[in-house]
C-alpha cells in the first residue's frame, strides 16, 4: 500500500464463508466418535478412529486460518485482497481498471449474512479480486463503487 493511499474500508471473512472445512470437520470427529462408541474396539476401528478426528481437528483449524490470514482492503486508489501466512498472495485492482463488481450469495450466505465479492479488471492477466466471505457484500460493493466514480472524476478533474 502507497502511503498516499486513504484506506476506506479494511474487511476479514467470516470463518463461516469458510463451511466446507467446517462441515467436513465436524463430520470426521462425529463419524470417529460414532465408531468408537458403536464398534468393538478393535486396533483398527481405534486406529482408524484416531486419524479421522486428526483430520477433522486440521479441517476446522485450516478453516480458521484461512480466515484468520485472509483481509481484503479498499482504498481511494484500489481494491485489494491479501493472503499472509507462510505464503504471501496480494490481488490488487485499480479502481480505473474495475469492469464490474458482483455479488455471490450462496442460501447459506444469505441466511448467515456473508456473500463473496467479485471485483473484475481489465488490461491484467488475471481475473481480479476475489473477496469471500465477507459480511454484508453489498454494502461492500456500494463502498468500492463510490470510491471508484471518485477515481473516474478525479481522472477527469472533477473534485
Amino acid at each position: 500500500m502507497l502511503s498516499l493511499e486513504k484506506v476506506v474500508a479494511c474487511v476479514k471473512p467470516t470463518v463461516l464463508a469458510f463451511y466446507e472445512g467446517l462441515f467436513s470437520g465436524a463430520t470426521l470427529i462425529a463419524l470417529s466418535l460414532f465408531l468408537i462408541v458403536q464398534s468393538s474396539s478393535t486396533p483398527f476401528i481405534q486406529w482408524f478412529s484416531i486419524v479421522a478426528s486428526a483430520l477433522g481437528v486440521l479441517n476446522i483449524a485450516l478453516s480458521f486460518l484461512r480466515a484468520w490470514a485472509s483481509t481484503y482492503v479498499v482504498t481511494d486508489r484500489g481494491v485489494r485482497a491479501e493472503y499472509r501466512f507462510i505464503v504471501v498472495e496480494i490481488s490488487e485492482v485499480p479502481h480505473e481498471k474495475i469492469t464490474d463488481i458482483v455479488v455471490q450469495q450462496s442460501l447459506f450466505g444469505r441466511l448467515l449474512g456473508f456473500g463473496t465479492v467479485r471485483v473484475d479488471s481489465a488490461g491484467t492477466s488475471f481475473q481480479g479480486a476475489v473477496l469471500r466471505g465477507v459480511r454484508n457484500p453489498e454494502e461492500l460493493k456500494r463502498i468500492i463503487s463510490e470510491q471508484r466514480s471518485a477515481a473516474e472524476g478525479r481522472a477527469l478533474g472533477v473534485q
